[in-house]
């Protein structure tokens, strides 16, 4: 089991999403699953740090915002089943107690709030509270598809003359960042151009861009270093980190 513990302040989302994205990669979490499980986490986490703490209204609500208080999240896998458990000591609350917002309605009778609980719901197979020793216990499960809980690599490709290709298929994360490295270790010494293709690459981390950016290093005193073939959401994070302006992309 890990946990965390935190002040219950909308700062802390970062903190916390990453925790959770850190512990699903090592599962072996696929992409969907993962950002349904993010998306429940985050509305969770959100409610509590608005809520949980506020001072009282006087009509038997409480104030967004008005105090903070601190909270934990401690979270496990099991074969294939997930497991949150969300603590605070704060009002006492059910979020399951809610009405679920109509979402068939007009455009002109939609509230603008009241879909957080309601997406964390559809996002996981089970929830279930309760309040106990003065404390609010929100439990989440959600069943994912693991290998082994393990994540998958497959790297292909090899040598031909001055020239190395690899194609990547499957996650390229912290788990799988190593398969990576033993094989560039192994084969890039003499190597004049390197190529990666990664048309078949789901997934990419920090651990993965890590070694990529070591192998364009190596490369720039080399040769040349090429990726090629990076689905949208690879492209994306290349984007956002900055590595689209490192790499040569095709």
């Amino acid at each position: 089991m890990k946990k965390i513990e935190c002040e219950a302040l909308i700062s802390n989302l970062d903190k916390v999403t990453s925790f959770v994205e850190d512990e699903l990669e090592s599962l072996g979490c696929g992409k969907k699953q993962l950002m349904q499980i993010t998306l429940a986490v985050e509305e969770i986490y959100v409610n509590i740090a608005h809520y949980a703490y506020g001072k009282s209204d006087g009509a038997g609500g409480v104030v967004p915002d008005s105090g903070s208080g601190p909270m934990s999240l401690s979270m496990w896998g099991d074969n294939g089943l997930v497991t949150l458990i969300f603590e605070d000591g704060g009002v006492p609350y059910n979020p399951l107690e809610k009405e679920d917002p109509d979402i068939s309605a007009d455009v002109n009778d939609r509230q603008i709030g009241g879909l957080g609980i309601f997406m964390a719901k559809k996002s996981m197979d089970n929830m279930r509270y309760e309040y106990r020793d003065g404390r609010n216990i929100l439990t989440l499960e959600k069943r994912i598809a693991v290998n082994g809980g393990v994540s998958m690599l497959n790297i292909r490709g090899g040598k031909n003359g001055e020239n190395l290709l690899i194609q990547l298929e499957g996650r390229l994360d912290t788990t799988t960042a190593s398969q990576l490295e033993e094989k560039l270790n192994s084969e890039i010494d003499g190597v004049k151009e390197l190529t990666f293709d990664l048309k078949d690459l789901e997934y990419i981390s920090s651990a993965g861009l890590r070694i990529l950016l070591s192998a364009q290093k190596t490369m720039n005193n080399q040769g040349k270093m090429i990726v090629k073939n990076a689905s949208e959401e690879v492209q994306e994070i290349f984007e956002v980190t900055g590595f689209s302006d490192i790499f040569i992309i095709q």
